[in-house]
């Protein structure tokens, strides 16, 4: 099976994705891992940038309101287009059979779709999928409708 991989923020965010390329290699899958620019290359592994540098994005964006708005408009806007159009690029050119993403490449789905391939949302916390324990980050905090207790 062709699993192409898709994680961007920092350490935290790239390791347990190279742990899950490596098991999945060790298994005899075809792995195509998709990084930042400045996560370290893994040994072993298949993997393919992003054009996306995490520590730089994340970096403090200034001690003032309008430093920030110029943060986010000349790095994060950009970085993001970068990082979401070289998701779609790669994913498409190795045409793997499931797409594993974490939940900043909001492209992933999309090209998985485009492919017929199933997706699988990778989460090392519950933030961008809400439960019937926890809301998803920034909605509502009531989730009744989810089951809760």
């Amino acid at each position: 099976m062709r699993l192409m991989l898709i994680t961007a923020g920092t350490r935290g965010d790239v390791e347990p994705f190279v742990a899950l390329a490596r098991h999945a290699a060790s298994r005899g899958h075809e792995v195509r891992l998709a990084l930042p620019d400045d996560a370290p290359a893994p040994e072993g592994v298949d993997i393919v940038r992003l054009g996306l540098d995490a520590r730089r994005v994340l970096s403090p964006a200034g001690r003032t309101p309008w430093a920030l708005a110029r943060h986010l408009r000349t790095e994060v806007r950009t970085a993001m287009r970068r990082m979401l159009a070289a998701a779609v690029r790669e994913t498409v050119a190795f045409e793997p059979d499931v797409v594993v993403h974490h939940p900043l490449i909001l492209s992933a789905p999309m090209a998985a779709d485009a492919l017929g391939a199933p997706r699988v949302l990778v989460e090392f916390a519950p933030v961008a999928t809400p439960s019937d324990r926890f809301p998803a980050a920034g909605g509502p905090t009531a989730t009744r409708d989810l089951g809760a207790r």
